[in-house]
C-alpha cells in the first residue's frame, strides 16, 4: 500500500488470511529538474501524439495547466486519443466553460466543478475506468463533484491523438495557456498515488519535480512538455 507522504506499507498475513505483521517501507520518488512547459495560443499550436496511442479502455491522464490571461471560457482541446472509428471508447479532455469536462463517447461527457481562475496552475487528472464506465475528475488532489450538463460533446473525428486541440464535426477547438507535465496511465489511479503526483510532479517555475517512472506503476506515456 502507498501513502501520499511518500511511506509504502507492506502487510504479511498466513495462509489463513490472518494479520502477521505490518512493515513500512520509505518511499522517496526521485526528483527530476522541471525547466520548460509548452505554451499554446489557441490558434494552431498543436502538440501531435502520433497513431501508436490506444484511447479506449480504463485510463489516467495526469498534467498541470495554466490559463494565461488570453484564456476564453470555452477554451478547447487539451488532450484527445481517438482511435480509428472508435466514438463511443475514447479520452476528450478540455477546458470548457472555465471547468475541466471530459468526454469519452460520443454526446456524452462530465463536469467538473471547479472553476479554473486564470494566470493559476491546476494539477488535473481525469480518470476513465471501463469501457468505458465511470470517469473521475480531481483538481489539486481533490475529487470533482460531476455533473453531465456540460457542453464539451459531439461527433468526434477520428483517428486523432494530440495535445492542445480537439477536432469535432471538422472543426478544431485550441486550448490557450501553458500545459506541462502530461502523463498517461492505462489503468484508473489511486487517490493515494494522484496525491504523491499532486504533491510532487510540480509545474513550471519550480526546480525539482517528480520523476513518474519510480511510481509503484509508471506511466504508458508521459510528455514532459519541453524538458
Amino acid at each position: 500500500l502507498n501513502s501520499p507522504s511518500g511511506k509504502r506499507y507492506r502487510v504479511t498475513i498466513d495462509d489463513d488470511g490472518d494479520f502477521i505483521k505490518e512493515e513500512i517501507i520509505i518511499y522517496n520518488p526521485t526528483p527530476i529538474s522541471n525547466n520548460y512547459s509548452m505554451v499554446f495560443n489557441g490558434n494552431d499550436t498543436v502538440f501531435n501524439l502520433g497513431p501508436s496511442l490506444e484511447g479506449t479502455g480504463s485510463q489516467s491522464v495526469s498534467f498541470w495547466i495554466k490559463r494565461d490571461s488570453e484564456s476564453q471560457s470555452n477554451d478547447g482541446g487539451i488532450l484527445t486519443i481517438v482511435p480509428n472509428e472508435s466514438t463511443s471508447d475514447y479520452i476528450s479532455i478540455s477546458l470548457w466553460e472555465d471547468t475541466i469536462q471530459s468526454s469519452i463517447a460520443n454526446n456524452d461527457n462530465v463536469k467538473g466543478s471547479t472553476i479554473l481562475s486564470l494566470d493559476t496552475w491546476y494539477h488535473i487528472v481525469v480518470i476513465k475506468d471501463g469501457t468505458p464506465s465511470t470517469t473521475a475528475i480531481y483538481v489539486n488532489g481533490e475529487e470533482e463533484t460531476l455533473s453531465t450538463n456540460g457542453t464539451w460533446k459531439g461527433n468526434i473525428d477520428t483517428p486523432q491523438a494530440k495535445i492542445g486541440e480537439t477536432s469535432y464535426s471538422g472543426v478544431n477547438y485550441n486550448f490557450t495557456g501553458l500545459i506541462d507535465e502530461v502523463a498517461i496511465f492505462d489503468h484508473a489511479l489511486e487517490s493515494s498515488i494522484i496525491g504523491t503526483i499532486y504533491s510532487g510532479s510540480l509545474p513550471i517555475g519550480t526546480s525539482q519535480s517528480l520523476d513518474l517512472n519510480t511510481l509503484p506503476t509508471s506511466p504508458t506515456s508521459w510528455y514532459r512538455m519541453g524538458d
